[in-house]
């Protein structure tokens, strides 16, 4: 199992942290905002930020521990026929998960497998996983046939800091120095990329996609939603929230924080929760003993997948450590999927009613202000 308690924090980080009030002397803010109503359930601003946002700008597509060298994965999730491929070279690359032959689906496989070729079931032709065509049965019965053109669609991708990020279209450029510079370092920072994946799981919600991920922007419901699950972990001490990029940094003391913090991930990861907002659709919190990793991906203007993902440090090594690791994603399956996703759904509902014109917004609840806000520059 990895030493990630030896992972060093970035400066802003350590910095960030030294500033954390006192959670024993909480001082709550004051402030009023709101985000219109229309923000979550206008058709017209949904297909606007499909357009503008989702296939306009990098987008999480897995953690790279989903793909160890020689490994493939489909990723469905954004609507596309997607697989995530990592070489020999090391190199994670993505495809759409289609043959240049006849169009057929070349991973069938919903769990990531070892592959060193893919083989499309219909007429055999073969692939390389870094994409390369490699094997054309019979290939002297096509006219002037060049391989080379027709290797895999490759999509724009980058790997960093321990994710995986896509460029949906294929046809445009994309700038990768958002998910590639402080963020990926920051991630480093608190291992991310040298985790294992120790389970997932998709829910389907019926709500729009940003009123999930405002749940998760706030600590104010924390102890009243959750009081009779994860509430009685945490006391109620304000968030600080910094943008890195267009992705927000967020960190809260928990009750046994002192400000003498150390540089390394292990002296702080007790007695703190470090998280992000990954722009456009991910969140990210850290636990003391494994990192929750969510994609809120829309579906409709009122419906959304939002995939799980809980990484912890390595493989369990005992029984009782997978018994842990079992009973932490149980209790974060719970509220996540009965308390938050649940809220967010009954938040939808009303919304829709047309009761309410805007939403409002509290001291307590800036970050959601900041994440509409860098939505509405890219939008711009």
């Amino acid at each position: 199992m990895s030493d990630l308690g030896e992972c060093v924090l970035t400066e802003d980080q350590v910095a960030m942290l030294r500033e954390l009030p006192d959670p024993n002397k909480p001082e709550f803010p004051t402030d009023r905002s709101g985000v219109h109503a229309s923000a979550y359930i206008d058709s017209h601003r949904f297909d606007r930020e499909w357009d503008e946002i989702f296939q306009n700008c990098p987008v999480p597509i897995a953690a790279s521990a989903l793909i160890k060298s020689g490994m493939v994965a489909r990723r469905d999730l954004y609507g596309q026929p997607i697989i995530v491929t990592r070489a020999k070279d090391g190199v994670a690359r993505a495809f759409l998960n289609v043959c240049r032959h006849r169009g057929t689906l070349l991973c069938e496989e919903r769990e990531p497998t070892s592959a060193p070729r893919l083989v499309c079931p219909y007429h055999a032709w073969a692939y390389a996983l870094n994409g390369e065509l490699v094997g054309v049965p019979r290939q002297n019965s096509f006219t002037d046939f060049d391989r080379a053109a027709h290797n895999l669609i490759e999509l724009p991708s980058a790997e960093a800091g321990g994710l995986i990020w896509v460029g949906l279209d294929q046809h445009r450029i994309y700038d990768f120095s958002t998910v590639t510079g402080p963020l990926a370092r920051d991630l480093a920072g608190i291992g991310l990329d040298r985790m294992h994946i120790f389970a997932s799981k998709t829910y389907e919600v019926q709500a729009n996609w940003k009123l999930i991920v405002d749940a998760f922007l706030e600590g104010y419901h924390v102890t009243r939603l959750h009081a009779q699950s994860a509430g009685k972990f945490f006391t109620e001490t304000p968030m600080m929230f910094q943008p890195v990029g267009p992705h927000i940094r967020m960190m809260t003391a928990r009750g046994n924080f002192d400000q003498q913090v150390g540089t390394t991930y292990g002296s702080v990861r007790n007695k703190t929760v470090i998280a992000y907002q990954l722009f456009p659709n991910g969140i990210l919190i850290t636990s003391p003993t494994y990192v929750s990793l969510m994609f809120m991906v829309p579906r409709a203007t009122g419906k959304s997948s939002v995939e799980l993902i809980m990484l912890t440090d390595g493989p369990a090594e005992t029984p009782e450590r997978e018994s842990h690791y079992q009973r932490s994603f149980d209790l974060i399956d719970q509220v996540f999927d009965g308390e938050d996703f649940r809220a967010a759904a009954l938040g939808q509902q009303g919304l829709e009613t047309g009761a309410v014109s805007h939403i409002l917004l509290g001291g307590l609840e800036q970050t959601i202000r900041l994440f509409h806000d860098n939505l509405e520059a890219q939008l711009s």
